[in-house]
């Protein structure tokens, strides 16, 4: 049985997390679930490169995606038993937006946006094909608000002009396909907000073509 691997991406604080929760409680024992691994991150033999990243970006860009490209390659070459496999972002939106983004504005030096570009295009040749990307569009200024909300200790200084910045990065990558690294793999769009009713509706859709996608996964 072959797994159809499923990638949710999206601005920070667009609703990922929550996307796969609803998931998980309507689908949680036919398909397999991986989240950001923020604790890793959090916690890299006593260091939390994430909030060392906000805190000094010039001094540890580098150093934090260095470490994310190998815990997500972890997540994305690990097999599933299951016909459908989730995982919140992935290798791609590493490259095409966060570095991408550190690069553009001169946070990491051109040698280290070049290793990091290495890295990137030998591990993506070895990780599954992609099935589907599911792009949570959601406003920054939504997702600005909603960041504030949760209150992390590691995104008390991340600004709404940062969130702009990303926003345009995911358009550009997933939407006008600048990157061209998705053109045979299908974008599903979801038009996000913070509507909880609205919300439900849209999440309940994709949880029906999911049932049908396992449907189509064990037949074939």
């Amino acid at each position: 049985m072959s797994t159809y691997n499923i990638y949710i991406e999206g601005n920070i604080a667009c609703g990922k997390s929550t996307l796969i929760e609803h998931l998980k409680s309507k689908l949680g024992e036919e398909i397999e679930f991986f989240q950001e691994p923020l604790e890793k991150w959090k916690d890299c033999n006593g260091s939390n490169l994430l909030q060392l990243m906000y805190e000094h970006p010039k001094k540890f860009s580098f150093h934090l995606q260095s470490f994310i490209q190998c815990t997500m390659f972890e997540i994305q070459v690990s097999k599933s038993k299951f016909p459908i496999k989730v995982t919140e972002r992935s290798l791609l939106s590493e490259r095409f937006v966060f570095i991408q983004y550190l690069n553009d504005h001169k946070l990491i030096s051109e040698l280290e946006f070049n290793i990091l570009t290495k890295w990137f295009e030998l591990l993506n040749k070895l990780t599954p094909k992609v099935d589907e990307i599911i792009y949570l569009r959601t406003q920054p200024e939504e997702v600005y608000d909603h960041l504030k909300l949760r209150a992390r200790v590691e995104e008390k200084t991340v600004g709404l002009d940062y969130l702009i910045k990303l926003h345009e990065l995911h358009e550009n990558w997933l939407v006008d396909k600048t990157f061209g690294f998705v053109n045979d793999s299908p974008v599903t769009i979801i038009e996000q907000n913070f509507d909880q009713y609205n919300t439900t509706i849209i999440y309940d859709k994709l949880v029906d073509r999911l049932k049908a996608k396992l449907e189509n996964v064990r037949q074939n």
